[in-house]
């Protein structure tokens, strides 16, 4: 058997995983797993890549390839097995006549697509930073059990910057309230801080998510699960203790939709990646002394 067709047998399988994961999403507590797997790493996965790594190492926090850890400082220690993911095989033209290849990963730190087309893909090896030594990289969530100082002025900022005014106000019985007609937040006053900020991110979420972009929500319990969830990320890599926060049963919302399950965690990983970016929340995988951030690498197999 030839690599070519190992690395494609081996695509195959990851792809045929990534389909099973999506099944099991129909399920409340694998959608809170998915969630929590994405709070802690930042949501910079893609959702394929994001099932997968919690298939392979549910307790994963911060995940890189080897060169890149190297970068960082760190080195992955021998005999440790690599965390397998989809990365695309770019075309990108250079010349009028000439083309080369790129290879990344399927997230955010892979090649640049915009001036070429993924024609494919291969499995790679990435490793989280339990499998790793070397000097500690900055905390990435803060103690759980209270709110953390500036978060709802950093969320309210936020929601601003999308055009919306925050105000306080009788909007009973919900928490909050987002109108696209005078574009904004109703949030209900003299709730406790943390209340305060699950609401915000809450609506944020739903802003983010571009419910409000054609007047209304197309589908009112899609709209809840997406906003909720990116929430529920947000306060999560906040350091928030939101396992209280509840989440309408993803069987019955979805009911059995597969198509619709997989867009829905698609919309909450792109948006909550965004926003835990533009909020300063994203995992900080650069080192004390001041590398760039660590970037994903396309090492496969195990460490040598």
């Amino acid at each position: 058997m030839t690599s070519t067709t190992t690395s494609t047998d081996k695509a195959a399988q990851l792809h045929q995983q990534i389909a099973d994961g999506v099944t099991a999403l129909g399920e409340d507590t694998q959608w809170r797993t998915l969630l929590e797997l994405s709070a802690r790493m930042g949501s910079r996965y893609s959702l394929g890549n994001t099932l997968l790594i919690g298939l392979q190492r549910p307790d994963a926090t911060v995940v890189a390839g080897y060169q890149a850890w190297r970068k960082a400082g760190r080195q992955v220690r021998r005999g440790e097995r690599g965390i397998s993911i989809l990365a695309p095989l770019v075309r990108r033209r250079t010349t009028d006549n000439d083309t080369t290849t790129a290879e990344g990963t399927a997230d955010t730190a892979g090649p640049d697509t915009s001036r070429g087309e993924i024609f494919g893909v291969k499995a790679v090896a990435v490793f989280d930073i339990s499998q790793t030594d070397g000097p500690p990289i900055p905390a990435t969530t803060a103690v759980d059990g209270y709110t953390p100082d500036g978060l709802r002025d950093t969320l309210t900022a936020q929601i601003t910057s999308l055009g919306y005014r925050v105000r306080y106000g009788d909007c009973r019985p919900a928490f909050g309230v987002t109108s696209r007609t005078d574009r904004t937040v109703t949030i209900l006053p003299d709730q406790p801080p943390a209340q305060d900020a699950l609401t915000l991110a809450h609506e944020l979420g739903h802003i983010a998510c571009g419910h409000l972009d054609t007047g209304g929500y197309t589908h009112r319990g899609t709209a809840e699960v997406q906003a909720e969830s990116v929430a529920y990320i947000l306060t999560t890599a906040a350091g928030m203790d939101t396992a209280t926060a509840s989440f309408d049963y993803i069987g019955t919302w979805a009911r059995g939709d597969q198509k619709l399950i997989r867009d829905t965690a698609e919309t909450v990983i792109r948006t909550a990646r965004r926003l835990l970016h533009q909020l300063g929340l994203a995992p900080d995988t650069s080192t004390d002394t001041g590398t760039a951030p660590v970037e994903l690498g396309a090492a496969a197999g195990r460490a040598a």
